[in-house]
Parts: C-alpha cells; sequence; structure tokens
C-alpha cells in the first residue's frame, strides 16, 4: 500500500488527466534514469515496448527553463507527440528512488546538480507541511507519491501535450510488493491497478 496523498493534483488543467482505465498502446513513459525495469513494468501491462523519457528522479525542468535538459524534455515529446502520434504520457515513480532521496537531502547540492535540485522544491515542500511526522521510509514513499504528481502537473506546462490533447496520466511501482499503482483524478488517490484495467478500448 502507498500511503494517502495530502492533497492530489490541484493545477487548474487537471481536465487533461485520465482515470487508470484509459491509456493507449504506445505511451511516452517518463521515468528514472536508476530504474532500469520501467520498460518492463509498463510493456507487461499494456503489451508492447513504451517510448521512454529517463531524467534523475523522473524530473521534468519548466518548459521555458534554460539549459539543455528543458531542450531535451520538450524535443523527446515533440518527436514522440508529433511524429509517432503518441495520445498519452505517462509519469513512472518507483518506491526504491536512489536519485530522488539524495535529492531531498537537506543539503547543498553540487552546481551541476542544481537545476534538478529546484526541481524537487514543490515535492519537499509537501513533505515538509504534511509529512513531517512519518518515519524515514514513509516520509520516502510520501515523497515519490508526491514528486510523481508534481511532475505530472509539470507536464501540464507543455503546451504541445496540451494544444494536441495527449492524456496524462501517473503511476508509482512498488518495489516492495511488485505492484503498480495508478493515480485515480476522482479519488485523488493511487489505486492498485488492476490487470482488467489497462487497456484503451
Amino acid at each position: 500500500m502507498l500511503p494517502p496523498l495530502a492533497c492530489g493534483v490541484q493545477h487548474p488543467d487537471a481536465e487533461a488527466l485520465r482515470s487508470p482505465g484509459q491509456l493507449a498502446q504506445v505511451p511516452l513513459v517518463v521515468c528514472c534514469s536508476d530504474f532500469p525495469y520501467a520498460s518492463k513494468v509498463v510493456s507487461e501491462r499494456i503489451g508492447s515496448r513504451p517510448h521512454l523519457l529517463q531524467t534523475p528522479g523522473n524530473l521534468l525542468p519548466h518548459p521555458e527553463a534554460p539549459g539543455s535538459a528543458s531542450s531535451a524534455a520538450a524535443a523527446t515529446m515533440e518527436f514522440t507527440v508529433e511524429l509517432q502520434g503518441v495520445r498519452d504520457v505517462l509519469v513512472l515513480g518507483h518506491t526504491c528512488c536512489a536519485t530522488l532521496s539524495k535529492l531531498l537531502e537537506p543539503r547543498r547540492p553540487r552546481p551541476e546538480a542544481a537545476p534538478w535540485y529546484r526541481d524537487t522544491a514543490r515535492t519537499r515542500y509537501l513533505l515538509a507541511e504534511h509529512y513531517v511526522d512519518l518515519p524515514q521510509g514513509e516520509r520516502l514513499l510520501a515523497a515519490v507519491c508526491e514528486n510523481t504528481l508534481a511532475q505530472l502537473e509539470r507536464l501540464l506546462e507543455y503546451e504541445l501535450l496540451t494544444e494536441r490533447g495527449v492524456r496524462l496520466h501517473a503511476w508509482v511501482y512498488d518495489e516492495r510488493d511488485l505492484q503498480t499503482y495508478a493515480y485515480d483524478p476522482a479519488s485523488q488517490a493511487f489505486e492498485l491497478l488492476a490487470a482488467s484495467r489497462w487497456l484503451d478500448e
């Protein structure tokens, strides 16, 4: 089981989010660079190999942020949406995320990691506001869930996705019980993704 969320997605454009059962066959998956099984987790559900966008802690830069990271993310989205016809983008978090654990440590980051550290600001704020009394292990689980949703909200800032009506999803893979949980906008919670709910019909 994953911990309950503090508030769920609050973005004004949240109508772009879809329930767990509305996933097309070949999504673009935003996943963590230290999670080698991302493609396997998704392909076992949809029956085909997804497109991958791998970043530290599955963090997405603001689309107007300077630097190569935002350009790479935007270019990957444009290629998959415009040229490959992708209709769905999925943010995939994982519970044993060493990258996110390091990024959330209260220390001054090295210059090369500073942009990624800034992209954890919302997650760090929510941890301080709502999860401060949790044991360390449970705080990391909460951080993974909240960070996954924070990156889901970041996707709503990419005009290409909103203009093309791309559907957005968030999953968390729990490496403790090998189960996949999908964010349900209706309940504003991560729900166990049943095998019968994965296909877009």
